[in-house]
């Protein structure tokens, strides 16, 4: 799978982290209609890439629990718009993120004319954090066919995930007290059956209240890639 895929899979990921949601809403963020925020994100010589504006347009209740609407709109450092929507479940105990709600093929050009087929094992975040917890792991498996024949497989493992800690963070929205949650991010891609293994690592900073105040990624070498900061909320 190209590098552009698996980016953007992961900064819609961020994105939606951000938006953390129980039946009990407001450990996060309130579950309001209206209700949104801004991020932006930046390479590691802190040069903007993308600015992302996240918006609940809509909410409903079932007896499963709560599911949130979010309108996105993504603008890169050349001026391209992407908008989409995205949709988080809560329930009593904490959030779960369907991937294949995010994973929005119109958006890639390598999807195109391609039949996609989506798997994943949900990417959960509890509503109470506490400094040595470990999270369970998430997966999501992505297969492009064109007339029955794989043409592309990418798998993304989410492992190791811990609440390594607790720290302040000051951002262009203001100052929090966060946990800083740890994880490895592993990609297997096979593109024509040709193997691509890529190794990252991500720390998200989640405030009580807020959400995701700042991301950060980097190599398997321990170097920063980029970041994600939050900038506004409204």
């Amino acid at each position: 799978m190209k590098k552009s895929l698996l980016v953007f899979a992961l900064l819609m990921l961020s994105a939606i982290l951000t938006k953390s949601f129980s039946q009990n809403c407001d450990y996060y963020i309130p579950l309001k209609e209206g209700k949104g925020m801004q991020m932006q994100s930046f390479s590691a010589k802190d040069k903007l890439t993308s600015t992302s504006d996240m918006k609940i347009v809509n909410v409903t209740t079932d007896g499963t629990g709560t599911t949130a609407t979010l309108h996105v709109t993504s603008t890169n450092e050349k001026g391209k718009v992407h908008e989409g929507e995205f949709k988080v479940k809560c329930t009593g105990s904490g959030i779960v993120i369907d991937a294949q709600s995010f994973m929005d093929s119109k958006a890639i050009p390598e999807m195109k004319d391609m039949e996609v087929k989506i798997e994943s094992i949900d990417f959960e975040l509890p509503a109470n954090l506490s400094v040595g917890t470990n999270l369970k792991d998430a997966q999501v498996k992505m297969t492009m066919s064109k007339q029955g024949m794989n043409f592309m497989e990418n798998v993304v493992n989410f492992v190791n995930r811990k609440v390594a800690g607790q720290q302040k963070m000051t951002v262009p929205a203001g100052s929090f007290e966060c946990y800083k949650i740890t994880y490895d991010i592993q990609s297997e891609a096979k593109t024509m059956g040709m193997p691509t293994k890529t190794t990252l690592k991500s720390i998200e900073y989640f405030a009580k209240g807020v959400g995701n105040v700042r991301s950060e990624r980097y190599d398997s070498s321990d170097k920063l890639m980029s970041y994600t900061v939050l900038t506004k909320i409204y």
